[in-house]
């Protein structure tokens, strides 16, 4: 590749220092990766960027010749550090941490709750699946002695998943097969995952601000030997009668006599939060909504705020007898 067609790609205007070229090309990491883009080419132009930014670090001078600039003796031994370490840049861009982060793909369990264990937070036992780090290698998925990079197409996370794709199930990053690193010698033990399963019997906590659908990491405790292990869990809500959730707002159906009850009432419901007061309002037709703020679940683990209870206003039904006494009454005034 031509220093000038990397130029373009880069969408370079202006250069003076090796720092703008590292700001550029983060701001165009951002914009082509598979994850964020649209773009069905955005693999394609993504891996060209990356190729981009490694013909300008290793043409530095011919790339400030360009914008009339002379890159000093300090930025250029400090580009040899950056080519080097090119795949951990990425850390930087998604603001990933190396100290204790767990690489890699784990395929999520479903643990099912009922609306009142989500709404009041439960502790359950289970089975499941859990992770340890690999005692072979340490958690690095490599032998002693050999090296691993972070996964620049999927940037560790083992999967890909892009930004229209939200409700779609990830895909295994094929570059690095689920690892989320790249290797030349894999851990025999783990095989470059730096992580072992672990099918037994957990006892988890499940706080009462989670939410249906989304996906949490958390510790689950073996029930015989008392040790903690990584569990990655997906959280469903069971049908309930009554109740549904949305987020952290409980939503429900309230039968409401019209007829009996023009002027409007105050009522009064039991919740899995509690009991909670609404009024309807005089002339309220059906389906209509009752939205009361801060009778929902709560939204964070310091319990200072909640979401909201929405109630659905049905025309009441009347027993057989009921409608055939009317009827009587009209007929025999």
């Amino acid at each position: 590749m031509e220093i000038k067609e990397a130029i373009r790609i880069l969408e370079l205007s202006e250069l003076n220092s090796v720092e703008e070229l590292k700001s550029q090309f983060y701001a165009r990491a951002h914009e082509l990766h598979p994850d964020k883009s649209d773009d069905p080419q955005a693999n394609e132009r993504f891996q060209e960027l990356i190729a981009a930014y490694r013909v300008c670090l290793t043409n530095l001078s011919e790339l400030f010749s360009h914008f009339d600039q002379v890159p000093s003796a300090v930025e250029e031994e400090s580009v040899s550090a950056v080519i080097e370490n090119l795949d951990d840049i990425f850390e930087d861009i998604f603001g990933f941490a190396k100290t204790g982060r767990v690489l890699g793909y784990r395929e999520p369990q479903l643990v099912a709750l009922t609306v009142e264990e989500l709404c009041q937070g439960v502790s359950k036992e289970q089975k499941l699946t859990g992770y340890r780090s690999c005692p072979d290698c340490q958690g690095a998925g490599v032998p002693l002695g050999h090296s691993t990079k972070i996964c620049t197409y999927c940037f560790g996370k083992g999967f890909t998943q892009k930004k229209n794709e939200q409700n779609a199930r990830p895909k295994i990053c094929q570059r690095c097969q689920g690892r989320g690193r790249m290797m030349s010698h894999a851990c025999e033990r783990c095989a470059g995952f730096g992580r072992l399963k672990e099918h037994k019997k957990y006892k988890i906590n499940i706080p009462d601000f989670w939410v249906p659908g989304q996906v949490y990491t958390a510790s689950g405790w073996d029930t015989k030997t008392q040790k903690p292990s990584e569990l990655f869990l997906e959280i469903a809500v069971k049908d309930h009668p009554v109740f549904e959730i949305a987020n952290h707002d409980l939503l429900c159906e309230y039968q409401h006599d019209f007829e009996r009850h023009p002027e409007g009432r105050d009522v009064r419901v039991q919740t899995p939060m509690g009991i909670a007061l609404f009024s309807i309002k005089a002339n309220a037709k059906p389906k209509s909504i009752v939205r009361v703020a801060g009778l929902g679940r709560y939204t964070g683990k310091d319990h200072k705020a909640r979401g909201d209870l929405v109630i659905v206003l049905k025309q009441r039904k009347h027993p057989w007898w009921q409608k055939v006494f009317k009827v009587l009454r009209r007929t025999n005034p």
